[in-house]
């Protein structure tokens, strides 16, 4: 009821909330979906506007409903008028069971259950809660269903203490609907799943060296028996590492430096994982020139086996990580030198993963800011001893010249990546010294 008044914007629709458990819901009420309209329902009297209208609201069963009414106009929503008294519902059996089952266990001596626990609404009497009923699959266990009850209607697991049945063991498992009325009026579906994996107790054999070259070495074994793997069979892990220290061209190398390293340091373990029908396999980033080890487990899904017995093996000589320190500058030439000459220093490769022999080095001209790769000679430059610093003059150049320099270390394994500068020769008219 309102005043007919002109000025006051008049109602267009009412919305009908409820609450069906006060005690459960909280201050959460849910809004009917249909609106009643003011519009065809109303009359005047006595210069009041009045609407009489009516809805029609669906309840579920086991409902302690509370309504409330809230008007609606241009200008927004008056507050709630609540309904006088409460509409008490009878109870009756849910009319489903649980969706989203599954089963997966942690461990294994246990099963853990999983579900979407069902809402409010749909708990339909009182005493509401969960039965789980788990049976060994292979029906070891003569077929007898065996059942855990869950009180809590918020649940949305349940771990479930199978005992001694063994490591990765299939169950079948249902997750019914209760409540003090009885089971859910439909029969809960029936799915598969396994206890938790054990530690595997195959330990592999056969493990050898079939080749190696420069950082890679292939190997082989022999298969497992997949009853040993106590569990889903992931496959195979072969784990690597070396021990000695590499030589590097200083003596001491900072924390931060080592840090920044990409490469495995001595010591530090990495694996190379190989699929179930696997028997053999290549391994990367193996440490060249040096003394390496290697074994072999088996994996399930949540654990590795016993490894196999540790083989090492001698790996070929690499090549040269790139010069450190690679620097070219203009020099007057020297009295006997031909043409133009530019000097060159550069500290040995950090990892020489060899027996360093010498660098090759090549130069090449500059023109309109590009490198010219047709004439680029190369020079042979024969390692010194111990020499951790190489300085190493190139002549015959021409004078006022743009060029690019490149140095690479090289080994009985081969030659490594280049390091390359940038220098431009004196014009021709600097006087010899």
């Amino acid at each position: 009821m309102e005043s007919v008044d002109e000025t006051v914007e008049p109602v267009r629709e009412f919305w009908v909330q409820y609450q069906i458990d006060p005690k459960t819901e909280g201050s959460v009420w849910r809004t009917h979906p249909t609106p009643v309209t003011a519009a065809g329902n109303e009359r005047i009297e006595d210069g009041q506007r009045l609407v009489e209208a009516g809805v029609t609201v669906d309840l579920q069963p086991f409902g302690q409903y509370k309504f409330r009414v809230i008007a609606r106009n241009d200008v927004g929503d008056s507050a709630p008028a609540e309904v006088n008294g409460e509409c008490e519902t009878p109870a009756k059996v849910p009319d489903r069971n649980p969706t989203g089952v599954s089963a997966k266990g942690s461990t294994p001596e246990d099963l853990v259950v999983y579900w979407q626990p069902m809402a409010r609404e749909e708990w339909n009497g009182p005493d509401f809660h969960y039965i789980i009923k788990y049976r060994k699959a292979d029906g070891s266990d003569g077929s007898e269903w065996k059942e855990v009850k869950v009180e809590d209607p918020y649940a949305d697991h349940h771990a479930i203490d199978v005992g001694e049945d063994g490591a990765y063991v299939p169950y079948e498992v249902q997750v019914q609907a209760v409540n003090k009325e009885g089971h859910a009026s439909v029969q809960p579906e029936t799915v598969k799943g396994r206890s938790g994996e054990g530690k595997p107790t195959a330990v592999v054999s056969g493990f050898k060296v079939l080749g190696k070259d420069g950082t890679t070495a292939e190997f082989s074994w022999n298969p497992v028996d997949r009853n040993d793997v106590q569990g889903e069979f992931k496959g195979y892990k072969i784990i690597f590492w070396y021990e000695d220290e590499e030589p590097v061209a200083e003596p001491v190398v900072s924390l931060a430096r080592r840090v920044r390293r990409k490469r495995a340091e001595p010591g530090e373990r990495q694996e190379a994982v190989f699929s179930p029908d696997a028997t053999q396999g290549v391994v990367y980033g193996l440490q060249p020139n040096k003394v390496n080890y290697a074994m072999i487990v088996v994996m399930n899904g949540q654990n590795d086996g016993p490894p196999s017995e540790i083989i090492h093996f001698m790996m070929p000589e690499g090549v040269p990580t790139p010069v450190r320190h690679f620097t070219a500058f203009p020099m007057n030439p020297k009295k006997g030198d031909k043409g133009a000459v530019i000097g060159l220093t550069w500290k040995i490769p950090r990892s020489l993963n060899g027996n360093l022999i010498g660098y090759m080095l090549e130069w090449c001209k500059i023109a309109n800011g590009q490198v010219d790769r047709n004439d680029c000679p190369e020079q042979q430059v024969t390692a010194q001893g111990d020499q951790k610093v190489v300085h190493y003059r190139v002549t015959d150049l021409e004078f006022k010249q743009d060029y690019r320099f490149f140095v690479k270390g090289v080994t009985n394994g081969g030659e490594g990546d280049p390091n390359s500068a940038d220098a431009s020769t004196v014009p021709q008219d600097v006087p010899h010294h």
